[in-house]
């Protein structure tokens, strides 16, 4: 079970109804606080299923994927950047601040302005205003295929991306983005750095890949000889039972 849910799963009294039945348990995390807990949780499930070997590996190559990162952007000069969460899927504007995927911005080389806004909470809501007010350099759309509620209007397509997504829809969602009153007059949209990622990223030991396009965005120049779309393509090939498709960037 995910961490988040231990406190509600004691209170709720379901682990005692499992302690009663002599059901095992563990709890993992890779979404409230990834940066900590990731490979901690790949252990885990490794001890569960007898691939100890295979969890090793696993967070050796995550730990080598981490360092080409933060090698790359040490020393340089924290880009002030706004992490959209699910674009789309609700009106402007959700955000994070140091959990789940904006535990990464600082490692990316980044200033999270949703960290800066929320103080201690973890997530909350940001106005379109304030969103312009802050002005960021950086706006990262995080974006699925989920569908809409039915009757509902909203005011931008969601941010669509993921396996069964084509690079054009990806573009033309993230595009529509800009549709958010006042958006046209957002930095990042007009200098063209208003870029997408598919928002599973968010809940999974995969996030490394996040963590390795977060800083393409903000240092191309530092991240020029990394690729994380051929690194999760190749990814699939060393780790996966099924073969890559599909867009999970835009830039």
């Amino acid at each position: 079970m995910p961490i988040d849910v231990k406190t509600r799963a004691k209170v709720a009294g379901y682990t005692d109804k499992l302690d009663q039945a002599g059901v095992k348990y563990a709890f993992i995390d890779f979404r409230s606080d990834p940066a900590k807990n990731t490979k901690a949780s790949m252990t885990t499930l490794g001890q569960i299923f007898g691939y100890e070997d295979k969890a090793k590996e696993y967070n050796d190559y995550y730990d080598s994927m981490e360092k080409k990162v933060t090698d790359a952007v040490s020393g340089k000069e924290q880009v002030p950047s706004f992490l959209w969460r699910a674009a789309g899927l609700k009106d402007c504007c959700a955000t994070v601040g140091n959990w789940n995927l904006g535990e990464f911005i600082p490692t990316a080389g980044g200033k999270n302005l949703g960290q800066q806004v929320l103080g201690d909470k973890q997530s909350g809501d940001l106005a379109p205003e304030k969103v312009l007010e802050l002005n960021p350099n950086v706006v990262i759309a995080t974006g699925g295929e989920w569908a809409k509620e039915p009757g509902k209007t909203y005011q931008v397509p969601n941010a669509e991306v993921g396996y069964g997504t084509s690079e054009d829809t990806a573009k033309a969602t993230r595009d529509g983005l800009l549709k958010t009153p006042g958006f046209d007059a957002l930095k990042a949209g007009q200098d063209g750095h208003l870029y997408t990622i598919w928002h599973p990223f968010y809940t999974s030991p995969w996030n490394i890949f996040a963590i390795e396009q977060f800083p393409k965005w903000m240092h191309p120049d530092e991240m020029k000889d990394i690729d994380p779309t051929a690194d999760f393509k190749k990814f699939h090939e060393d780790w996966l039972p099924y073969s890559y498709s599909g867009t999970f960037f835009t830039s």
